[in-house]
């Protein structure tokens, strides 16, 4: 299975706390989705590709679920209703990024052509589906600084404990310094990990933050567990966002 022990590390987050909901940007072809929701989790899955849009919705449809999961087809970007085009990522069949904003009038039924959203604009969906905590796996190709800075209501207002997301290719990212603090509180302001996480039969210890950098290799963890944490290009941070 593509990303088993990611999946596995969500799935017993989500299994520890019943109350929590899921959000998935980036879906791609709905492999987080489609687990959420098989939990009977509120699910909210953002997607801009529209043959992966088709891919979630069958599959929905397949494993009655429709009730738990909400599809929004747009790609996250500063501003709201742009159209953008996107391009395909060579070796990663079913990922797209975004390539540069359109400035003529294009047919939506491109599947390489996308709506924008700021992150922010979920709120409404959010606050109708009664959702209070959720935890978050984000991969959307290079945009993630952009889902920070048009999300600072959504992190303000709701509970989310838990974001997975992309930590390899991030620090090659000419815009990587603007993923930074989304929320701190005191008891998690000087820690990325708030609790100890297993990856295979090695566990990640805490980090503190001033142990930061944009070196991979400065990272004060024990060099095999560094290793893991690159070889999987997956971690869990709690409450805060810092990758410089």
């Amino acid at each position: 299975m593509w990303e088993e022990q990611q999946l596995s590390l969500l799935f017993r987050v989500l299994l520890r706390d019943p109350h929590l909901s899921f959000i998935d940007v980036g879906a791609n072809i709905g492999v987080y989705t489609m687990f959420a929701a098989a939990l009977r989790r509120f699910t909210i899955a953002i997607e801009c590709f529209k043959p992966n849009v088709i891919r979630i919705v069958k599959a929905v449809q397949l494993e009655h679920v429709q009730n738990h999961v909400v599809l929004i087809e747009n790609a996250i970007f500063s501003k709201s209703g742009q159209l953008v085009k996107l391009e395909s990522i060579s070796d990663n069949i079913g990922s797209q990024a975004i390539k540069g904003i359109l400035s003529i009038n294009q047919s939506l039924n491109d599947p390489f052509i996308a709506k924008t959203i700021r992150f922010d604009d979920i709120l409404p969906v959010l606050q109708k589906n009664h959702v209070r905590s959720a935890i978050m796996k984000v991969d959307i190709e290079g945009s993630e600084h952009l889902l920070c800075q048009t999300g600072h209501t959504i992190f303000e207002q709701f509970d989310i404990p838990v974001i997975q997301m992309e930590w390899q290719y991030v620090r090659r990212y000419k815009n990587r310094a603007e993923i930074k603090l989304i929320m701190v509180i005191p008891s998690f302001e000087d820690l990325i990990l708030n609790e100890i996480l297993e990856v295979g039969s090695l566990r990640i210890a805490a980090c503190e933050k001033s142990n930061l950098s944009r070196d991979k290799r400065d990272y004060d963890f024990e060099e095999k567990t560094a290793d893991v944490l690159m070889a999987y290009a997956t971690i869990f941070i709690y409450k805060i966002i810092i990758l410089m």
